[in-house]
Parts: structure tokens; sequence; C-alpha cells
């Protein structure tokens, strides 16, 4: 397992990069969701409906943010996953180690 902790290192970081965002989620949620209409509403000036426009637009962002909190979390959660079940194989110690890193990269990334 030693070897492979540069790959272990790259998907906690993925976790943590997936759980920082849930915890500035919790205490600026409306200051998020405020300013992604105020940035809606800026851009849509010219629509025939820009408030509902940007409404709309600022709700689909708030959710694509979501979405990809979960989704560093389940690639985070993933690789750690995959990496703790190499490290019992019987492959070569390089090809292990190279296997971790790889799936720490592809998570962080």
């Amino acid at each position: 397992m030693r070897g492979m902790r540069v790959g272990a290192l790259l998907s906690l970081l993925t976790l943590l990069l997936g759980f920082s965002p849930g915890a500035i989620f919790g205490l600026f949620e409306e200051a998020l969701k405020e300013g992604f209409e105020k940035t809606a509403l800026q851009t849509l000036a010219s629509e025939v409906d820009p408030q509902a426009t940007a409404a709309g637009l600022a709700g689909r962002s708030w959710s694509y943010l979501k979405r990809s909190h979960l989704h560093a979390n389940g690639l985070g959660t993933a690789a750690l996953a995959m990496t703790l079940l190499s490290a019992g194989m019987r492959s070569g110690a390089g090809l292990r180690r190279l296997t971790a890193y790889l799936l720490g990269i592809g998570a962080l990334g």
C-alpha cells in the first residue's frame, strides 16, 4: 500500500474537493443563488422577459453546481475503493502503483 499512497492521496483530495462545496453551499446558498440570478439578469437584459429567463438560468446553474459536488464525491470514493482493492491484487508493485496513480489523477481530473 505504501507505493500506492500518491493515488490514494489524490483520491482523498478529490473527496475534499467534493465535500468543500457542500460546506460552502450550506453557508452561502442564498447568496450564491442571488449571484447567479443577478449575473443572468445582466446577461439577458435584452430578452423579452429577462426576469423569467434569468430565474430559469439561475436554477439550472445551481443544479449543475450541486451536480459537480456530487460527482466529485462519487469519483473520489470510487477511485479510493478501487485503489484499496488493487492493493490486495497479486500483480507487480509497479503496476499497482501506476493503477493507483491513474485512478487518483482520473478522479481529480
